[in-house]
């Protein structure tokens, strides 16, 4: 599942979100499947959780790109 990242960075008006999170090696987009062996069966809280931990920002939302879907 590939997820879009808008993180809290709490920046100024004029500075962009997206250029900040380049500036300092934070991943706007996110492929689940390189953290978690089976993301799917995850729950959504979780991956939140795993997300924060791994780039030490909290999540303002998250827009899902990608979803597998299951045959």
């Amino acid at each position: 599942m590939k997820l879009q990242i808008q993180w809290e960075f709490d920046l100024p008006e004029e500075e962009s979100h997206d250029q900040f999170a380049r500036e300092n090696g934070v991943p706007t987009m996110v492929d689940t499947q390189d953290f978690l062996d089976d993301p799917e069966q995850s729950s959504f809280d979780k991956i939140v959780e795993m997300l924060s931990e791994e780039y030490g920002w909290l999540i303002q939302y998250i827009n899902i790109v990608d979803e597998v879907v299951k045959t």
